[in-house]
């Protein structure tokens, strides 16, 4: 994971640059970040997520009509014990699976559910190229495969069924079924991350059917539509630069009915910043 901390740093800037501006859609712009292994160990995640919900059910600094965008990239595993789909965090250990981990609907999904009224946007990059809980000794750093790794259709699928199970919390997941989402040296990021910056940047660049732009209808905003339809159009030509050719596809994922109201959520507002 050469480029998690990078990905989720740069995702972070782009959004601290939302703030402060009348052409902004958000009145303020609060960015917090968990980019180092102090920041993003189970049981800080574990607090981060629940400072989260108790910001909108004890102290109010989150009202209902806020938004809330939240940002993983790391890899993701299924338990052995419970088949539930978990986040590996910093301090991930294989013989401590599940308390050195995420259950991404329990420990996360379901706070966010709590808190009602609230627009609640997910971009989750958790099926990275070699994900696997074989692939990590007890410091957390990779090995090489043991071959008992789960594959990444069964990985897709489990995010692609939580989508589908919490329907108000909407869900951008960095590839679909049966598919490996990939980092580089020559993106500089994850590709779904590249492609997402590419998007705020609005700079015109080649897609898979022409050139194309975040902002697709030139109002200024980027809605959550435009940004799945650019990411989708984008990633099969950033993914034609790696050499050697890759075999497998990549695009970004969304339940049907999530999509089907994503023209009505926006995301981000070019020049809103300072």
């Amino acid at each position: 994971m050469e480029f998690s901390t990078k990905d989720a740093t740069d995702f972070a800037k782009q959004f601290e640059k939302q703030s402060g501006s009348e052409k902004s859609i958000f009145e303020k712009v609060f960015v917090h970040k968990y980019a180092t292994p102090e920041a993003t160990t189970a049981q800080a995640l574990r607090d981060a997520v629940e400072g989260i919900q108790n910001s909108f059910l004890m102290d109010d600094s989150i009202k209902k009509d806020d938004s809330v965008i939240l940002f993983f990239s790391s890899h993701g595993f299924l338990s052995k014990k419970n088949n539930r789909f978990r986040i590996i965090a910093s301090d991930f250990s294989e013989r401590q699976q599940d308390s050195r981990s995420l259950d991404f609907e329990t420990e996360v999904l379901s706070f966010l559910n709590e808190m009602m009224g609230v627009k609640k946007l997910i971009f989750l990059d958790a099926c990275k190229s070699g994900s696997a809980v074989s692939n990590f000794d007890e410091k957390g750093s990779p090995t090489a495969k043991s071959g008992n790794e789960p594959n990444s259709e069964t990985l897709t699928k489990a995010i692609a069924d939580l989508s589908q199970n919490n329907p108000g919390n909407t869900i951008m997941s960095s590839c679909g079924k049966g598919e490996t989402s990939y980092e580089d040296k020559i993106w500089g990021n994850g590709v779904f991350t590249k492609a997402l910056l590419e998007a705020f940047s609005n700079e015109e660049v080649e897609g898979n059917h022409g050139k194309i732009k975040g902002d697709d209808n030139g109002d200024g905003i980027i809605y959550l539509n435009e940004l799945y339809d650019f990411t989708t159009e984008r990633l099969p030509i950033l993914l034609g630069q790696k050499d050697p050719k890759l075999k497998n596809v990549q695009k970004p994922y969304m339940p049907i009915d999530q999509l089907e109201l994503s023209e009505k959520k926006p995301v981000f507002v070019l020049g809103g910043g300072n």
